[in-house]
């Protein structure tokens, strides 16, 4: 098993559809990094200070009635946000803040979790379409130890793709955040947040790597297993958003958001836990590997 495990480690690393893959995410990484850091200016903190603290007394003022031309038909509850809208601080904050990383890995999260879905597919589908299969199965005949093999593998490797790209998109902002910006509100609460974001993305990544493999080997074929991820995200579950919103809270992707934020209030329509998001993931990749094992040990090979 582990030879076969070593086997599936270097066929994935090898593909040149997951090479090309990383090595834009490289250069998208490297780019808005050196973006963030010519755009983002050292600000002169006590003119900061003192634009804010004007902005905070005109909200609030606006909040309480004071100011002229607030509509008398704003309900009091809704006029915190109203008032938030209307006033922008004299002096706009160029800086980078490097304390809202973990909100820029939740927004890279779709493609590493695309990056593992492709990942997986790859491993089989790329096996089905170069006719491949049938000299992996001539040399280990046991087929289901061959498909777990690829599993563990495509999970292993789209969870360390997306756990390095992670710490590159990292380092690569840091130096906006230390010359160019600030690192105010790093602490180890904030170290917590960021790695707890971090796994779960990695996580998610690694189901979405289970999800593409079991569909390549139901279809055989790496385009298929694609084609019905984008279809069923695109627009299989914006139509079921819209017709059905009761639906919501089963759909895989807003089940993946919640629990990559951690937030189910955020969520509304997804009236649930991260927890149950997480278990419900499981199961529905559960499903997905039991019928490409059932479909890998019946099909003819040739």
């Amino acid at each position: 098993m582990t030879a076969l495990l070593a086997v599936e480690w270097r066929r994935g690393l090898t593909r040149r559809l997951v090479r090309v893959s990383v090595a834009l995410a490289v250069v998208a990484i490297l780019v808005g990094a050196t973006i963030a850091f010519l755009v983002s200016r050292d600000m002169d903190r006590a003119s900061l200070a003192r634009a804010q603290a004007t902005r905070q007394i005109q909200v609030q003022r606006c909040i309480t009635g004071q100011l002229q031309g607030v509509p008398s038909e704003i309900p009091p509850q809704e006029r915190p946000q109203f008032c938030e809208q209307q006033f922008i601080p004299a002096v706009q904050d160029r800086q980078f803040h490097y304390e809202t990383l973990p909100i820029i890995l939740v927004a890279m999260s779709p493609f590493a979790i695309s990056l593992g879905w492709l990942l997986g597919a790859s491993l089989v589908g790329a096996e089905w379409h170069a006719g491949t299969m049938a000299t992996l199965l001539t040399w280990e005949p046991r087929r289901l130890r061959v498909l777990a093999a690829k599993l563990v593998a495509a999970g292993a490797l789209a969870f360390t793709l997306a756990v390095g790209l992670q710490l590159l998109l990292g380092a690569a902002l840091l130096p906006a955040g230390l010359l160019r910006g600030t690192t105010q509100g790093i602490d180890s609460s904030w170290m917590r947040s960021l790695s707890g974001v971090g796994l779960r993305v990695a996580g998610a990544s690694v189901l979405g790597a289970m999800m593409g493999l079991s569909l390549a080997a139901i279809g055989r074929n790496t385009a298929a297993a694609l084609g019905i991820a984008f279809g069923y995200l695109a627009i299989v579950e914006s139509i079921i958003r819209g017709l059905r919103p009761r639906w919501q809270h089963w759909l895989l992707g807003d089940n993946i958001m919640v629990v990559i934020t951690n937030q189910p209030l955020d969520f509304p329509l997804v009236d649930r836990s991260t927890l149950g998001a997480a278990s419900l993931l499981a199961c529905y990749t559960l499903v997905l590997v039991a019928m490409a094992v059932a479909t890998f040990r019946r099909r003819d090979i040739t």
